[in-house]
């Protein structure tokens, strides 16, 4: 009932209850047109009343085929749209593909052009996590190299423990070590480093099954 009361039916239904009451009106207690005084006949008022009913049925009519053009522009709209929806659906389909291989860079440029603008800030967030998470296991795999060349023997104890025991042999070896692509020396703290990759990758595993499921949900719906 308040749907209808604040849809475009309403007023129509008003005016038309309106209008069909005072014609009513007219009909039964003789009135006359307050337009056409020289009505004198019941004849001529009955003419008048129908002159009213044809105003209002031309004024029904032209909001009939208003509400009929704009039906006829939606339902071309969304003939429209699922066509474009048929047309990406291959594009689409292998940005997923990508986005599955977790190769966030290489379909991101693709993604802008055939997702909405809210998934591909997703994407580019992911990309930007997962490279991040990439230079951390980098960096975990730069500090094994530098313990296995400056303390051998604490690296054949490191790489036969246990995760936890790793945490505590680690802390008797820091080194500040060059790192090539970043052209600069940096201390490498073992432990740091391994609670940073193992945060962004369980972040990256969470947003990944959320933006997959987004890019479904579109193509899905581009092409109902």
């Amino acid at each position: 009932m308040k749907k209808f009361i604040k849809g475009r039916w309403f007023p129509l239904s008003v005016a038309v209850i309106i209008a069909l009451i005072v014609i009513i009106g007219m009909v039964l207690f003789g009135w006359r047109i307050t337009y056409a005084p020289e009505l004198e006949n019941s004849w001529e008022a009955t003419s008048a009343v129908a002159s009213i009913i044809g105003a209002v049925g031309t004024v029904a009519a032209v909001w009939f085929a208003v509400l009929s053009t704009e039906k006829q522009i939606r339902v071309s709209q969304q003939q429209q749209k699922q066509n474009t929806g048929l047309n990406l659906y291959g594009e689409r389909k292998n940005a997923l593909r990508l986005f599955a291989e977790r190769k966030y860079d290489e379909m991101y440029w693709d993604a802008v052009i055939l997702f909405s603008p809210e998934t591909t800030d997703k994407i580019l967030s992911i990309g930007l996590k997962a490279n991040a998470c990439r230079e951390y296991h980098d960096l975990l795999q730069l500090y094994e190299s530098e313990m296995e060349i400056s303390v051998p023997e604490l690296y054949q104890e490191f790489i036969q423990a246990d995760d936890d025991a790793k945490l505590n042999i680690s802390n008797r070896f820091s080194p500040i070590t060059y790192i090539p692509w970043a052209d600069e020396k940096r201390l490498l703290n073992y432990r740091q480093l391994i609670d940073k990759e193992k945060s962004l990758t369980t972040e990256i595993r969470v947003l990944h099954q959320n933006i997959f499921q987004s890019m479904q949900n579109e193509i899905k719906i581009s092409l109902q």
